[in-house]
Order: structure tokens, then C-alpha cells, then sequence
């Protein structure tokens, strides 16, 4: 993943160094545009893949609370 930063990183310089003479900051705008759509993106997917995963320690608390019921019930007395 670093190694593909640095792509991306060298491709943007690429881009605005090939057109630093005629129209640099149309470049440079266009680079930000890519960049700030590509993190829009990055975080409406991950506030879809919050809204649809299970709470953090959702099989933990289950397991509790089958233990706590597992207790009650071992030591309720006997009749």
C-alpha cells in the first residue's frame, strides 16, 4: 500500500510537471478534484460499512450474557 502511495504521488507530480508551462494550475486543480473525490468516496463507503456491521464486541457481550444466565441458573436453589 505504501508502494501505491507513492505511485499515485509520482503520477499527480507527473501530471502537473507535463503541463507546468501551458495551464499548471488547471493541473493542480484537476489532481486536488481526483484526490477529493476519491476521499469522498473512501468515506461514504466506510460510513456504509459502520451503519452495517455489528456493534464492537457483539459476540463477546452474547457470550456474557450466556454465562451470566448459566450462573443464575447454577446457583439458584434447589427445591
Amino acid at each position: 500500500m505504501l508502494f501505491l502511495a507513492f505511485a499515485v504521488l509520482a503520477a499527480s507530480a507527473l501530471v502537473v510537471v507535463w503541463f507546468w508551462d501551458t495551464h499548471r494550475v488547471a493541473a493542480m486543480c484537476g489532481v486536488l478534484a481526483v484526490y477529493v473525490l476519491i476521499g469522498i468516496g473512501a468515506l461514504w463507503r466506510l460510513r456504509a460499512r459502520q451503519r452495517d456491521a455489528a456493534p464492537p464486541f457483539a459476540a463477546t457481550l452474547a457470550e456474557l450474557d450466556r454465562d451470566r444466565a448459566w450462573l443464575a441458573g447454577r446457583s439458584a436453589p434447589e427445591q
